[in-house]
C-alpha cells in the first residue's frame, strides 16, 4: 500500500512538472529551491515513458501527456525523406543522439499499449528507420551520435546505453506494428552484444531488451544473456548505500525473464546461473530502501521551499538533485514491482 502511495505522489509530482506548452520543469536542486537551468530532450521522452506507465497503473486519463509527445513532434523532429531523427539543439548541441530517437519510440509504444493514434505511430515508424540508418546494416554496429541538421558522424561512440535503447524501442515497436525489420534488427543487435559480452556493463536498457525479446523468441542465449546481466552483481546492487533506482528496474526484468525460462523449460540453466531466492530477496530490499530517496514530509521540511519537492524522489549523491528523469526510474522501478508482487 505505501509503494502504491509513492507511485500515485511521484506520477502527480511529474504530472504537475509537465508545463501547457508540453516541455517540463527539468528540476531542481533544493536546498536553496533553485530550478536546473538546463534541458534534455532525451530525459524529456523516457520520463514520459514512465509518466504514462505510473498513469496507466492508476487508472488514469493519458490525455495529459499527449502534449509531451506532440512537444517534440513540433520542435524536435527532423524528418528527412522517409525517415526522421529526434535532435537536441539545447545550449546549441545540434546533434542527434541514437538513444535520443530511441527513448521517443518507446515513449509513444507506451501510449499506444493504451490509446489509438495513427499520427504517433508513423512518426515512431519513421524515427525508426532514422534509427536504422544509425546502424551498419553488415556489423550492426551503432553509431551514436549525428550533427544536426546535415547528418555527418558527430561521435561513434558515446555511452553504453545507446545501444540498449536503440534495441529496446525497435523491440517495442514491433509489438505495435508488427514489421519483421525491427525485430530482425534487433535479433543481428543482439548477436553482437553476445559477441562482446555487453552484460559486463549491467546496463537497465539491456535488460528490458532481453525481458521482451524472449517474449517473442525465448531461445537460451537470450535467456543467459540476461540472467549474466545481474547474477554477478547482485551483493554489489544489495549493498549499495545510493539509492540507484536503475538497480530496481534492471531486477525487475531479470525476474520477469527467469520465470519466462522457468515456463519454457530453461529452469536447469535458470538453477545453473543464478540463486533465484537471493535474487527475490535482493528485489525486496532495494524496493524497501529506494524509499530513502523519496521526499516524505519528515525530509522535505529540512529545505527551502518544502512544499515545492513533497511528494517527489531525489539523488542525494547529486545534491538532494529532483530531476524528471529521477522521478522516472524511482516510478518505473515501482510500477514494476507491483504488477509483479502486489497482492
Amino acid at each position: 500500500n505505501e509503494i502504491d502511495q509513492l507511485i500515485e505522489s511521484s506520477t502527480n509530482f511529474l504530472q504537475n512538472m509537465l508545463l501547457d506548452n508540453g516541455k517540463y520543469i527539468y528540476g531542481y536542486f533544493p536546498h536553496f529551491d533553485n530550478e536546473i537551468g538546463f534541458y534534455n530532450i532525451l530525459r524529456h521522452s523516457s520520463s514520459t515513458y514512465a509518466l504514462i506507465e505510473g498513469l496507466a497503473y492508476l487508472g488514469k486519463s493519458l490525455q495529459p501527456v499527449e502534449k509531451a509527445i506532440d512537444y517534440v513532434i513540433s520542435n524536435q523532429l527532423l524528418e528527412v525523406e522517409d525517415k526522421a531523427y529526434i535532435y537536441d539543439d539545447t545550449e546549441d548541441a545540434n546533434e542527434i543522439k541514437l538513444g535520443q530517437n530511441a527513448s521517443f519510440i518507446f515513449a509513444i509504444c507506451e501510449y499506444l499499449k493504451h490509446e489509438s493514434n495513427p499520427k504517433y505511430l508513423e512518426a515512431a515508424q519513421k524515427v525508426a528507420k532514422g534509427i536504422l540508418s544509425m546502424i551498419d546494416e553488415d556489423t550492426y554496429e551503432t553509431t551514436h551520435l549525428l550533427n544536426y541538421p546535415d547528418l555527418s558522424v558527430k561521435e561513434k561512440f558515446r555511452i553504453i546505453y545507446y545501444d540498449g535503447e536503440a534495441a529496446l524501442a525497435l523491440l517495442r515497436l514491433y509489438q505495435r506494428d508488427n514489421n519483421k525489420v525491427w525485430l530482425k534488427t534487433v535479433e543481428n543487435l543482439m548477436d553482437r552484444f553476445l559477441k562482446k559480452k555487453y552484460w559486463q556493463y549491467h546496463d537497465h536498457w539491456l535488460g528490458y531488451c532481453t525481458n521482451e525479446l524472449i517474449q517473442i523468441t525465448p531461445q537460451e542465449k537470450y535467456f543467459e544473456f540476461g540472467i549474466k546481466n545481474v547474477n554477478t552483481y547482485l551483493d554489489y546492487i544489495k549493498n549499495r548505500e545510493t539509492t540507484f533506482p536503475t538497480f530496481l528496474e534492471m531486477l525487475m526484468a531479470t525476474y520477469r525473464l527467469v520465470q519466462k525460462a522457468k515456463e519454457t523449460g530453461y529452469g536447469e540453466l535458470v538453477n545453473h546461473l543464478i540463486d533465484e531466492e537471493y535474487l527475490k530477496e535482493v528485489i525486496d530490499i532495494r524496493a524497501d530502501y529506494q524509499r530513502v530517496g523519496f521526499f516524505y514530509p519528515e525530509t522535505a521540511m529540512y529545505f527551502k521551499n518544502p512544499s515545492r519537492i513533497l511528494g517527489s524522489f531525489f539523488i542525494k549523491h547529486h545534491g538532494y538533485r529532483v530531476r524528471i528523469d529521477d522521478i522516472e526510474h524511482y516510478l518505473s522501478g515501482y510500477v514494476q514491482y507491483q504488477k509483479a508482487f502486489k497482492g
